[in-house]
């Protein structure tokens, strides 16, 4: 058990609690903004190959100019495009950044609560507030978990008393001694469920 909690204090000091790493923020990053000069080139191309077949007369200078209406929307389209691609990737950076230290907090709370439980205290409680139901779903897992194993530990001592009181008794009526071996695992066990904190 202990060399689980020194392998997981030294995994999550190594990564300095970061449970997103970089690589995979900056991947879902450039996915997203691929998705978004995806849109923007398919919605463009059709905007631009749908007005191929008509013409603009338009005003260049002084002179009256007749133009495919493809080619008049052109400029427009592409600054269009070019300022919907660089608007969701800077706002997709944004929310994964917010989502991201957020998330964290929550995470680092389980983590430190999870510690809390690990080290023999069962009277932890996770609770985060209504609105984040992902977490919320997470925390209620985590307290059942915790309180099902809490009630076990409780019932083992409660059996162990019963067990000792039992084997005193024993002993006070047929005038013979338990086994000290049987003692001894007894104590054992006594001590290894005496480290939590019910």
């Amino acid at each position: 058990m202990n060399k689980i909690k020194q392998e997981r204090r030294k995994f999550y000091h190594a990564r300095n609690i970061q449970f997103l790493s970089d690589g995979f923020q900056r991947k879902f990053v450039i996915r997203f903004c691929v998705v978004a000069i995806l849109g923007a080139v398919i919605s463009g191309t059709i905007i631009y190959m749908m007005s191929k077949a008509t013409v603009t007369t338009t005003f260049e200078g002084a002179r009256l100019t007749i133009k495919s209406t493809a080619d008049y929307i052109l400029p427009a389209v592409l600054l269009s495009s070019a300022v919907i691609v660089i608007f969701l990737a800077v706002s997709s950076i944004a929310i994964l950044f917010f989502a991201y230290r957020r998330m964290k907090v929550y995470l680092c709370q389980i983590e430190d609560e999870i510690e809390k439980a690990d080290s023999g205290d069962l009277n932890v409680h996770l609770n985060f507030r209504r609105k984040d139901d992902e977490f919320k779903i997470l925390a209620l897992s985590l307290n059942k978990l915790i309180h099902d194993f809490k009630k076990i530990v409780v019932a083992a001592k409660d059996d162990i008393g019963n067990l000792e009181s039992d084997l005193d008794s024993f002993e006070q009526k047929s005038d013979e001694k338990v086994p000290k071996k049987m003692r001894h695992q007894l104590e054992q066990l006594k001590d290894e469920l005496s480290k939590f904190n019910t």
